[in-house]
């Protein structure tokens, strides 16, 4: 339900909210996320109308496009026998859920919207997680981890990347006379373009 409820869902705000209350409503959990769902949306009701059935049906459709790239996650890292396996099962998962394209249009819509920063860092996120990746793939790949072992050490490498970005007042040029430049604060003030001999020594 957080994975459903993030930025990166790959369903509506709508129908999560749908599938959420009748989560909440069956007791869903578990393996009982894996297989059809046919009690009544409504609760405990006994009579059944087409719009129910169509509801249903829908809930069910919609369960098994968030759930597939899930459970060929959970059965690869079930079936797998070393490192290596398991940061293979992550990547095809970022594949499956398309993560790479959903950070890139997020970051798009956070840039339209002014929030340059939060745009900056998601455009870098992609490339830090794949880096991550690669590191304990080359370090670790033919070790064995548990999953939750495997979390805690993924959890930590990406607590150790710093996301940088440029401020923006820095990110601009100043244009003006030399001048404009020589300030107290300014031990060293190194000038591009100025022929040797021909700029001024005050």
């Amino acid at each position: 339900l957080r994975y459903l409820k993030s930025a990166l869902s790959p369903i509506s705000l709508e129908d999560c909210d749908r599938i959420e209350n009748y989560a909440l409503q069956w007791g869903i959990d578990g393996k009982k996320w894996l297989t059809d769902w046919t009690m009544h949306p409504e609760g405990l009701q006994e009579v059944w109308t087409d719009a129910n059935i169509q509801d249903l049906d829908s809930m069910n459709e919609i369960r098994r496009i968030f759930m597939a790239p899930l459970q060929k996650l959970s059965e690869a890292f079930r079936n797998a026998t070393h490192l290596s396996q398991q940061v293979l099962g992550i990547y095809s998962f970022f594949e499956d859920i398309h993560l790479q394209t959903r950070l890139s249009d997020l970051a798009v819509k956070m840039d339209a919207s002014g929030d340059n920063r939060s745009a900056q860092i998601l455009n870098q996120l992609w490339d830090i997680l794949l880096s991550a990746l690669e590191q304990m793939d080359g370090v670790l790949g033919q070790t064995q981890w548990d999953s939750d072992s495997f979390l805690r050490l993924f959890k930590l490498l990406l607590s150790q990347y710093d996301v940088g970005t440029i401020p923006p007042v820095l990110d601009t040029l100043t244009v003006g006379p030399v001048s404009a430049m020589r300030c107290q604060q300014v031990k060293h003030l190194i000038v591009l373009g100025a022929a040797e001999g021909k700029f001024p020594s005050y």
